[in-house]
């Protein structure tokens, strides 16, 4: 099957295609990572980031070409490539350097431009707004879980194993004894379904109008963040 074709398949459901058109276009991905890693080399290094980084976020760059892919623009598939690895760019970038946002509106237009929820916590003085009502994040945390009974059992235990239980791609792949890409693809096909959740879009449109300012993970879990809050925001990031 073609690229284009595999893409349209994909989106209508068929996760299972995700290994094979990965396995099709993988070495243009990794091509254009090189390519854009020299290209922006300058603010890459300074804010730390090594050409691993962005490879490893490559992948998703990839599933959000699918998820952007319109058959009836004529377009190749892999011409929906570069935009997405650029989005990726400006995450790490600005997941490092702790970029702040000073308006709900900008937020929302940064969050087109492929900023993801995972980046949204407040740090205006000492860096950290105080937290959050703990009730708000147990709701939201309750609404996830409920949300992923839905799932297959493979798919709940790949997001229980990945965002609740801090296992790599790899040690899942190894742990059901599948390869990496159908493991990958298993992660993909829960989101594509937690994403019909109306409640759970809910939550992810609150969680924006509270935050005005970006940051990272690693400082929300460096700086004290319960555990219950930094999995749900991990969940929702993907949604």
């Amino acid at each position: 099957m073609t690229n284009e074709e595999l893409a349209i398949s994909i989106k209508g459901g068929n996760s299972l295609a995700i290994p094979q058109l990965w396995a099709q276009v993988e070495k243009l991905v990794y091509f254009l990572c090189n390519k854009l890693y020299l290209r922006y080399n300058g603010p890459l290094t300074r804010a730390g980031i090594q050409i691993e980084d962005l490879t490893q976020e490559s992948y998703f760059a990839f599933l959000d070409a699918i998820e952007g892919y319109e058959e009836n623009k004529g377009y190749k598939f892999t011409s929906y490539l570069n935009y997405p690895l650029l989005n990726r760019i400006r995450f790490l970038i600005g997941g490092k350097t702790q970029t702040a946002l000073n308006t709900a509106d900008s937020l929302e237009r940064s969050m087109g431009d492929g900023l993801i929820l995972a980046d949204m916590v407040a740090a205006p003085k000492n860096g950290f707004l105080p937290l959050e009502d703990k009730l708000y994040w147990e709701q939201v945390k309750n609404d996830l879980d409920r949300s992923m009974a839905t799932l297959g059992e493979i798919q709940q235990g790949v997001l229980i194993g990945k965002y609740y239980n801090g296992l790599s791609t790899n040690d899942l792949s190894q742990q059901y004894n599948k390869p990496y890409e159908y493991i990958r693809g298993v992660e993909y096909a829960a989101f594509r379904r937690l994403q019909r959740d109306k409640r759970l879009k809910q939550c992810r449109d609150e969680i924006i109008s509270r935050h005005a300012f970006r940051g990272s993970f690693s400082m929300w879990r460096d700086t004290g963040y319960s555990s219950t809050e930094y999995t749900a925001l991990k969940l929702l990031d993907e949604i």
